[in-house]
């Protein structure tokens, strides 16, 4: 499921990839992919340009999943929304 998020997200697909974020944690609400799909999503609402949703969406990740791989990612993409 989070590979097909990964393709929308690489063909521009951000509405695409949401969805498919929202029915994954829907299905795995306690999945270990879970940052998986958030990273997708942030990702994705980045490419929107929701700033002010992915500003609360990273700041939730980063309390969230404070030991998670993907926290350098997850600030790159803080710094970015909180720039504009």
């Amino acid at each position: 499921m989070l590979d097909h998020a990964r393709g929308a997200l690489t063909m521009g697909r951000t509405g695409r990839v949401l969805a498919i974020v929202a029915r994954f944690h829907a299905r795995f609400p306690d999945a270990a992919l879970s940052p998986d799909a958030d990273l997708l999503a942030l990702e994705a609402l980045a490419t929107q340009g929701a700033n002010a949703l992915v500003r609360t969406r990273a700041r939730a990740f980063l309390e969230n999943h404070p030991y998670d791989p993907h926290i350098a990612r997850v600030r790159a993409i803080l710094r970015q929304a909180s720039a504009r």
